[in-house]
């Protein structure tokens, strides 16, 4: 069995990028409510744009094996076990 590797130098990279911006958002906007919706507009972003990559990935992969069978799950949560989904973190926003 043949294991393939690709890489998310990509995906590496939207994360640090947007991590400098949250990081300058906090420094400089002092009125809480702003910070809150700047902070939470960029978040969205940011899973929007890593969301994309990794579909764009998984088309390239897709295309470039097109009589392969591809199975997929849902892993979110996998880690809390039988417990169920942790509590959300009570940040401040």
């Amino acid at each position: 069995m043949e294991v393939e590797t690709r890489s998310i130098k990509n995906i590496a990279h939207i994360q640090n990028d947007f991590s400098r911006r949250r990081k300058q958002i906090q420094k400089h906007v002092h009125n809480r409510q702003k910070n809150c919706r700047k902070l939470k507009r960029t978040r969205g972003r940011q899973r929007n744009m890593v969301n994309d990559a990794l579909q764009k990935l998984l088309t390239e992969v897709a295309r470039a094996n097109p009589d392969t069978s591809f199975v997929f799950e849902k892993l979110k949560g996998i880690r809390e076990g039988a417990t169920g989904r942790r509590e959300e973190s009570s940040g401040p926003c």
